[in-house]
């Protein structure tokens, strides 16, 4: 039914056709219908027993806080790529090397030419077989010379060059330490920074840690990283016997910078702080402000502290002994 306008806008409204219903006996034989056709493709032979597959499940495997890039041939290819493209027609290092002089690096006249300054290598603390030197305690040539760090930006470790460029310029590093050798990361908020000179002497670390510098750094010695690190694990397992053996690294995919440093004998491997984690026996309670009490409240409580402390003294009394 169509309705103008006019009428619509003063609120009639189309009638709408109802559906028509489907005869009975049309319905009855569909159903009819279908129920034949289910029949049919019923079959009363019992199916075969199948074997009942069961997936394995997928162990869960622990491992550390921080996960690290196992060096691979792709990993390899990857930083050969990334050296191109440093020195490519496109980069900027002429530029950065005409305003910003390094002390290991040249330029020739041509600008063309970037390369090493001869007398910066090979340096001269610089063993043969540096990867297979260990001291006494055996600790590695390498991890004598590695920090570990957090900057005071959680991303900023996602870019190696801004780690080491701020640790330079704020870090207050003493000459023998400089230059950085590298930059691992671990994570986007922490790595392992390789530097150049030994940090591994008490007083020269103390000193130097005393300034605290870069500010609002974390630097810990690869050693006391390494401590520290076991003292958690031992820490879990203490907490979750069960889960004993999933928090060791796997050493053999990892590179060497990324691996434990090795501790001393005399150094023990103890969760000191597992004490504080425990929850206390007796909870103590919310000391609840109260208002100002008035006079005739502050003498009620005095009135019923005297009568209590009456009774006390009643209690506190010696009984006389009953006679048989």
């Amino acid at each position: 039914m169509f309705v103008p306008r006019a009428l619509r806008l003063k609120g009639v409204r189309e009638t709408k056709p109802k559906p028509s219903k489907p005869p009975p006996e049309v319905t009855q034989r569909r159903q009819d219908e279908a129920l034949v056709d289910a029949m049919q493709g019923i079959s009363t032979n019992s199916p075969t027993p199948q074997e009942e597959q069961i997936e394995p499940k997928a162990t869960p495997r622990g491992g550390p806080k921080f996960t690290v890039k196992a060096v691979t041939p792709e990993y390899l290819s990857q930083l050969v790529v990334g050296m191109e493209l440093i020195f490519s027609d496109y980069a900027h290092q002429e530029e950065a090397l005409r305003e910003h002089p390094s002390k290991i690096l040249e330029l020739s006249s041509n600008g063309y030419h970037i390369r090493r300054i001869p007398s910066s290598y090979p340096p001269k603390f610089l063993p043969h077989n540096s990867f297979e030197q260990v001291n006494d305690d055996g600790l590695s040539f390498w991890d004598q010379r590695t920090i570990y760090v957090e900057p005071h930006l959680r991303d900023l470790c996602k870019t190696p060059a801004r780690v080491a460029h701020w640790l330079r310029e704020h870090g207050q590093l003493k000459q023998k330490w400089l230059p950085i050798q590298a930059v691992y990361t671990l994570h986007n908020s922490c790595a392992f920074i390789v530097l150049s000179g030994n940090i591994t002497h008490a007083d020269v670390w103390s000193k130097w840690r005393a300034a605290e510098k870069p500010d609002n750094w974390k630097i810990l010695t690869k050693v006391e990283h390494s401590k520290r690190t076991a003292e958690y694990v031992a820490l879990l397992e203490k907490q979750n016997p069960r889960s004993k053996g999933k928090h060791q690294l796997d050493d053999p995919v990892l590179p060497a910078i990324a691996k434990p440093a090795v501790l001393a004998l005399n150094v023990e491997v103890v969760p000191a702080y597992s004490e504080n984690i425990e929850r206390p026996k007796n909870k103590r309670k919310r000391n609840r402000k109260k208002g100002d009490k008035t006079d005739a409240q502050v003498g009620e409580v005095e009135t019923n502290n005297t009568t209590v402390a009456a009774d006390e003294a009643q209690n506190d009394e010696p009984r006389p002994k009953r006679r048989a």
